[in-house]
């Protein structure tokens, strides 16, 4: 289970002051995945839970559930739980959010505890599928291993006429032990990989003025990475200044179409972006979205297209389709030829990492 050290604490003191007298608000949410390779050996579907498509009709890569509590103590003070169980984690509980919330005037509020970080424009909903139109939030994109932290974040919202902006400032750390997406993907090296997150410290800025969406954000932190190495007796220990940077523009017409774009930079690792089209008919909605991953070293490279639809059967559950190739343009640095076969390409019989899978998915929320 996940660490909870910083935010247990302050819920426990809280819940014991006045648990009697708090109104306890419940909801959950859940998505049943089923995913089959039609051409490819392998297809990372979500990278940070590792949801990985690797044979023929897997339900258990991306199907999960979600439950959500909040304790609302008075006006001012509430807690929040959120507790995620993953078919690809053999359904083990884990506390994804943990944290109070002091809503000190009517615009603004800091919380303190286990949150999400909020990196992506998707962030507090990458797990929800019901919150967005696509099957899964573009994978190339939504890559980061770290998705959590503890600590403290600050909250303020202005409006202005018909425009509506929130500025969020956060600070805290958080430790991977055993990081399982490094861990695989560099699997053929390490046995093992662990990351440290010290002195997180982000900034959130967005903005929406009638059908036009921004959202900035900006990441800086100390990481500490302990590698055993396979051919190595001892670890390798490597620090790295990171920084991460991304935009998110989002527009919509009247006639039901949405166009949107978001880019970010992982320094000093990667590039990814995304643009999408989504066009929405009464209880359908049809997209098309195209995704990119660049990482700074010359051997990975790859693209995803996709085509897909929603259909909203009724109040909260919503059915899903979709249709993912994924262009692996990475190259051997040594000799410039494709990819070898390995678990970081899942290279085909032809040498490279292309890959085609379908998915299917049922979204609800309660």
């Amino acid at each position: 289970m996940k660490t909870v050290r910083f935010a247990a604490p302050l819920l426990i003191s809280l819940a014991s002051f006045n648990v009697f007298s708090a109104e306890l608000n419940l909801s959950g949410f859940g998505t049943l995945a089923f995913g089959s390779v039609i051409d490819g050996d392998g297809y990372i579907a979500e990278y940070p839970n590792l949801g990985v498509y690797e044979d023929d009709y897997d339900f258990g890569q991306e199907t999960r559930l979600g439950l959500q509590g909040t304790a609302v103590f008075n006006d001012e003070i509430s807690g929040t739980v959120q507790l995620m169980t993953r078919a690809n984690n053999d359904f083990d509980i884990e506390v994804e959010w943990l944290y109070v919330t002091y809503q000190y005037s009517s615009d603004a509020n800091i919380q303190a505890g286990r949150m999400r970080m909020p990196v992506y424009y998707y962030s507090d909903f990458m797990d929800v599928g019901f919150a967005f139109p696509w099957v899964r939030i573009p994978a190339d994109t939504y890559s980061l291993d770290v998705t959590n932290f503890n600590g403290i974040k600050s909250n303020w919202n202005f409006s202005t006429g018909s425009t509506d902006m929130g500025l969020s400032i956060y600070l805290g750390k958080e430790d991977n032990p055993s990081d399982e997406l490094m861990s695989y993907l560099f699997e053929s090296f390490t046995s093992n990989i662990d990351r440290e997150f010290e002195d997180i410290i982000g900034v959130v800025f967005d903005l929406s003025y009638q059908n036009f969406i921004f959202r900035t954000t900006f990441t800086q932190a100390d990481m500490i990475e302990q590698q055993a190495l396979l051919f190595d007796p001892f670890a390798a220990t490597v620090e790295y200044d990171i920084e991460f940077i991304d935009y998110f523009f989002q527009y919509s017409f009247e006639n039901g179409i949405s166009l949107m774009t978001e880019y970010n930079e992982y320094d000093p690792f990667y590039k990814s972006y995304f643009a999408s089209v989504v066009y929405q008919k009464d209880a359908w909605q049809y997209y098309f979205f195209w995704s990119q991953f660049d990482l700074d070293l010359p051997f990975e490279k790859h693209d995803t297209t996709g085509i897909g639809f929603r259909y909203d059967i009724g109040d909260g559950v919503a059915l899903k389709a979709d249709l993912s190739s994924m262009n692996d343009e990475g190259f051997i640095p040594v000799d410039g030829g494709p990819n070898i076969p390995n678990p970081v390409y899942h290279a085909d019989d032809d040498g490279d990492g292309d890959v085609m899978v379908l998915t299917l998915a049922l979204d609800f929320v309660f």
